[in-house]
This record gives structure tokens, C-alpha cells and sequence, in this order.
């Protein structure tokens, strides 16, 4: 869909259904994948001195180098900005977490919160995990499993079980009838790298 802004420059919005991925290019040259259930906005040409973009949901940019301009990206909770590099957010809104993972380059994160604003710089194999029960704040070493729903996995960290089943039911276009109050607050890390099939994923979560 299209807003229009002026006669020159529209907002393009790009969005996703469940298990469904997009990839967009934008006027500058950098690319967007999308996964499933994920909305993005940005406009047909970059006029100011910023790159914005608004994320709910997850990509992976890759960003075209522009030191003149630097590209910001928002989601509700936390602002990415960065000069050109490659990175992987996670920030759907029924998720506990939002995560900003760098894979190359270097970026700043700010967080948004009532209280006060956060700014923090991350390196490459770095993310910083934002937990929206509690409000901490981590930052992580990774080695790259972050954006391996690109090929189709599935790869928990440390996450909770409704931040599991959400992914599910965004991957599946189903929805998951589960006691949320038997799994609070219990980290969990499991993966699905051989394209499991439902079945076989619901079989794990009942074994866990």
C-alpha cells in the first residue's frame, strides 16, 4: 500500500503473511529480507540527511555504505543506527524479546524506554537482547544462528516458551493452545535445522 507524502516521494510498506519471506531493495541500494508476519515501511527515495526505516517483526539488512546519510531503523521499543553493514532485528510485538544482532560493521542501539534512553555499540557476532518483562538489557556473543531462519531453521537461545510458540505459530499460520502459566520465566535453547515437519517440532516441545 501507498501513503503519499508529497509528488516526489511515497512510503512504500512491505508485509508479510505466516511462513512467508520478501526481500525489497531500496532506492539506495540496500536490501531487506523479511520473515514471516513482518511489516516494513520506508520511502521511495531518500531525500534527508537520514535513512529511516520503521520495522515491526524481522529482517535482515544489508545496508549500502553512505556516510553522508546514515540509516536508522525503528521498531517500537529501540532505534538501529548504522553507515552500512549487515544485521538481524527481531522485534515482534508478542514477542518478550526484541534482539538487534550485528553480523559485520559496526552499530549503535538505542533503547526506548519511559524512563530514559540507552545507547549502546555493538561489534560484529554481537546482540543485545532487550527482555520486555523485566526490562534488562544483554548483550551476547554470537556466532551467526541468529539469521537462520533465512534458510528456513529454527533456532532458540535462551528464549522464553511463549517467544517459541509465537514463532511457531507465525512459521505454521497456526495458533498453539498451551498453560502460559506453567512456563514463565524459563529460558529455553532448541533447534530445528533439518526442516523439521509441525509434527515433529510439537513432539520436542512436549518432550521439553
Amino acid at each position: 500500500s501507498y501513503l503519499y507524502m508529497n509528488q516526489d516521494i511515497k512510503m512504500i510498506e512491505v508485509v508479510t503473511s505466516s511462513n512467508q519471506q520478501k526481500r525489497c531493495t531500496l532506492a539506495d541500494g540496500t536490501t531487506i529480507l523479511l520473515n514471516s508476519c513482518t511489516k516494513v515501511t520506508y520511502p521511495s527515495k531518500f531525500k534527508d540527511s537520514t535513512r529511516i526505516v520503521t520495522l515491526e517483526g524481522e529482517a535482515y539488512f544489508s545496508v549500502a555504505s553512505d556516510s553522508a546519510k546514515p540509516f536508522i531503523v525503528k521498531t517500537s521499543n529501540l532505534s538501529v543506527r548504522v553507515l552500512g553493514t549487515k544485521f538481524n532485528i527481531s522485534a515482534y510485538p508478542t514477542n518478550d524479546r526484541t534482539i538487534a544482532t550485528l553480523n559485520s560493521g559496526k552499530i549503535q542501539v538505542e533503547i526506548q524506554s519511559r524512563n530514559s534512553d540507552s545507547k549502546y555499540i555493538l561489534k560484529p557476532n554481537q546482540e543485545i537482547v532487550i527482555n520486555k518483562i523485566d526490562n534488562s538489557v544483554l548483550i551476547n556473543t554470537v556466532t551467526g544462528e541468529n539469521s537462520t531462519w533465512k534458510d528456513g531453521s529454527l533456532v532458540f537461545q535462551d528464549a522464553t516458551f511463549n517467544d517459541i510458540v509465537n514463532t511457531i505459530e507465525r512459521r505454521y499460520g497456526i495458533t498453539v493452545d498451551y498453560n502460559k502459566q506453567a512456563f514463565l520465566n524459563t529460558p529455553y535453547t532448541i533447534k530445528f535445522i533439518h526442516n523439521e515437519s509441525l509434527e515433529d517440532i510439537l513432539n520436542v516441545l512436549q518432550d521439553v
